[in-house]
């Protein structure tokens, strides 16, 4: 996956750590005060370009399948001439 895609994930857990006061700098940099765990692995959720396209697909499959009957009749309830 490339880097800037927006995703959609499942929270597994909020992790909060605290920060000793009286660490250095640099360890106050290190130290994650604050992390999200999160899964892709279940359906619908990743990468959402993934998921937009496959409804685009599936949109575009019943627009075929709605157009007629085959004998010229339009099966989507619209008015007969």
């Amino acid at each position: 996956m490339d880097p800037g895609k927006i995703v959609w994930f499942r929270v597994i857990e909020n992790v909060f750590r605290d920060v000793d006061p009286d660490a250095s700098e640099d360890d106050k940099k290190k130290a994650k005060s604050y992390e999200i765990i999160g899964s892709m692995s279940e359906t619908g959720l990743g990468c959402v370009v993934w998921w937009v396209q496959a409804e685009e697909g599936a949109e575009f499959e019943d627009e075929e399948e709605g157009e007629g009957d085959g004998d010229g009749n339009n099966q989507e309830g619209g008015e007969e001439t």
